[in-house]
């Protein structure tokens, strides 16, 4: 729902993702520019990666393993991110 309502200026959930939208995206600049984050991303990336972060770890059977996959995306953006410490559950088979 996020993903499509910060396109969506009728959307009553519109002003609330902006907002999210704009300071998620000055963050990334101000972690680009102090050389903590990869360059090769914008803040509609960012705000891409979270809402489909948010949408799969809502999922019963990703919701488990929520802490971890939030880290695997953070380590993505944020090369230097150390370890998060939550012990790794072993993936399912064809997963």
């Amino acid at each position: 729902m996020m993903a499509a309502a910060h396109a969506n200026p009728e959307s009553a959930l519109y002003a609330a993702c902006a907002a999210v939208h704009s300071a998620s995206a000055r963050l990334l600049l101000r972690a680009q520019a102090g050389g903590q984050a990869r360059t090769d991303m914008n803040g509609d990336d960012l705000f891409g990666l979270m809402s489909a972060l948010g949408w799969l770890v809502d999922l019963p059977a990703f919701a488990p393993r929520a802490d971890h996959l939030s880290h695997i995306v953070a380590s993505a953006i944020l090369p230097n991110l150390p370890s998060h410490g939550v012990a790794k559950q072993p993936a399912k088979p064809g997963r």
